[in-house]
């Protein structure tokens, strides 16, 4: 049977970033008591190499086969049967770019202050059909040192350029994020940060990320607080300050409103004795992805529908099986559905504890 026609699991990719955290990640790999490091990212499913200054000789952040001795990578498979691993309609439209990319992130300390820009901003600035819209479904929070887990995102009314220039220019921390809501999230909350959006994720938060498929963030922190330059070529990427600035969305929103415009409620799609699917984000939110959480008892079945779609276990443990094998489900697993793939069935061990699984879907074809 062709790759293409069967899931696929596939090894997450931990990736360099400027943060540190990730010890919560090795748990999830079966390694207790890990150090937080320089690794706090896991990249799942990907096909889009990490751009982290510096290290540019390096491949991050691309994705291979499960097995395959990094001989196998998503990417390759794509480039190779590009119409039976995404679909025949999403090619016509994305070539061969699944338009998304998801992340496990845990960050041990606050995340620099940053924002991305969206679609139209990605054309001017970077020749760049995508932008860098993302949403986060919170997964679980850990205290550090008695600071309360917390997540930073939009402009608080009245803010304007001017005043995000100057506190930038000064580099006063303290005042970039005063002028955003510093919100405290709890497990399972869904929150969409569209592109030009500032924001920034605080210490000990573990979350899941999906997002467009690049690489393009605006570092607002030359100086990490736990003593990390950042060089001025990546806070703006190259763009210089001013566009760089030109790509944020002033005015802002008062607290209430953020939450109500940006923190998103569940909504159930399916329910049975066996399962329930609910929707974390559909295309009414954004165009670039969607995203559901399917909590089984039983068995669930996945119809052949020509979409490709991806697969992260949250908790529990199952089987999956297709025509001509099977697959053992374990915390952590991330499997890619291919477009072509044949039927496929979902059964939760007889435990107690549910199978729960997170779904990700590409963007929406026009």
């Amino acid at each position: 049977m062709e790759y293409c026609e069967q899931p696929l699991k596939i090894d997450g990719e931990r990736v360099w970033r400027s943060y540190i955290g990730g010890s919560l990640l090795d748990l999830l790999h079966g390694k207790p008591d890990s150090p937080d490091g320089r690794f706090p990212e896991e990249w799942m499913l990907s096909a889009t190499a990490a751009q982290n200054p510096g290290r540019e000789h390096l491949e991050e952040g691309i994705c291979y086969l499960s097995g395959s001795g990094r001989k196998i990578s998503l990417r390759g498979l794509i480039a190779e049967q590009s119409e039976k691993m995404l679909g025949r309609a999403h090619v016509a439209e994305f070539k061969d770019s699944p338009g998304i990319l998801i992340k496990l992130i845990d960050s041990q300390v606050r995340l620099p202050i940053q924002g991305h820009p969206n679609q139209d901003m990605a054309r001017r600035f970077f020749d760049s059909r995508f932008g860098k819209t993302e949403c986060w479904h919170i997964l679980g929070l850990r205290n550090q040192a008695g600071v309360e887990p917390c997540v930073y995102l939009g402009f608080k009314p009245g803010v304007a350029r001017e005043a995000w220039r100057d506190a930038f220019l000064r580099q006063d921390k303290p005042a970039m994020l005063g002028m955003m809501h510093k919100l405290r999230p709890t497990p399972g909350d869904t929150l969409i940060v569209h592109g030009g959006i500032p924001h920034a994720i605080g210490s000990g938060c573990l979350l899941v990320e999906i997002q467009e498929p690049t690489d393009f963030t605006f570092n607002l922190e030359r100086r990490m607080d736990f003593g990390l330059e950042i060089p001025e070529a990546a806070c703006h990427l190259g763009i210089g300050v001013e566009h760089m600035l030109d790509c944020f969305a002033y005015g802002g929103k008062s607290e209430a409103d953020t939450l109500a415009a940006w923190r998103l409620e569940r909504k159930t799609l399916a329910k049975t004795a066996d399962y329930l699917v609910e929707s974390l984000v559909d295309y009414d939110v954004t165009s670039c992805f969607r995203m559901e959480r399917l909590l089984l008892t039983g068995r669930f079945d996945l119809a052949a529908d020509g979409i490709f779609s991806g697969l992260y276990v949250e908790g529990g443990g199952g089987d999956l099986g297709y025509a001509g094998g099977a697959m053992r489900l374990a915390v952590n697993d991330q499997i890619f559905l291919p477009a072509a793939r044949r039927d496929i069935s979902i059964t939760a061990d007889d435990s107690g504890e549910p199978l729960r699984l997170i779904r990700f879907y590409g963007p929406r074809i026009s």
